[in-house]
């Protein structure tokens, strides 16, 4: 917060490069800020980015000035659309982050293929959005009865903490689990 007690940033990536990363981009968008007051124009890509990085703009705004930019490069494409991506994710999974049981359910249900959709695409989920995709996918699987939806979560998870000792337990937990989906389905 500034000393006016405004949200200046808010940081998702919780660690040392995380937070030397926010405390260099702080100085960038007061920059940039100033060059745009002052009416230096072709700037809207990197204040977006920035202001990305700083958890200061959400899923909408950045769809409306994505959809603005223009002649930006191969790598500013790709840059984009990884955020774009995180930024939809990001506003998905806040959906469902309810308290009340059945609006949980019927958020989640209204995210759920889109958020299929993206784990299938081209797009690679960021490493920070993977695990909630996968866990609001599996919940999902489950209270839907989603075998396939289920097989697949249980897969990722087996594969990202195959070499976790911490996670054993719940590994071992995966085939109990779709066992019990399955015979719900046959009941």
């Amino acid at each position: 917060m500034d000393a006016e007690g405004n949200v200046i940033h808010q940081q998702r990536e919780r660690s040392v490069s995380g937070f030397r990363s926010a405390a260099a981009a702080l100085p960038v968008v007061d920059d940039l800020e100033k060059r745009i007051a002052a009416g230096e124009k072709g700037l809207e890509y990197e204040y977006l980015m920035a202001r990305w990085g700083l958890g200061r703009v959400e899923y909408e705004e950045i769809k409306e000035v994505a959809a603005k930019l223009e002649d930006l490069t191969d790598e500013q494409e790709a840059k984009l659309a990884a955020v774009l991506i995180d930024a939809e994710v990001d506003h998905l999974i806040g959906t469902t982050r309810v308290r009340d049981k059945e609006e949980r359910e019927e958020a989640t249900r209204a995210a759920a293929p889109r958020l299929i959709e993206i784990v299938g695409s081209d797009h690679p989920l960021s490493e920070s959005r993977e695990g909630m995709v996968w866990s609001v996918l599996m919940g999902h699987a489950e209270s839907e009865g989603d075998v396939e939806l289920f097989t697949s979560a249980a897969a990722w998870y087996r594969k990202k903490y195959a070499d976790d000792p911490r996670a054993a337990r719940f590994l071992g937990s995966l085939d109990e689990r779709l066992e019990k989906l399955k015979e719900k389905g046959d009941g």
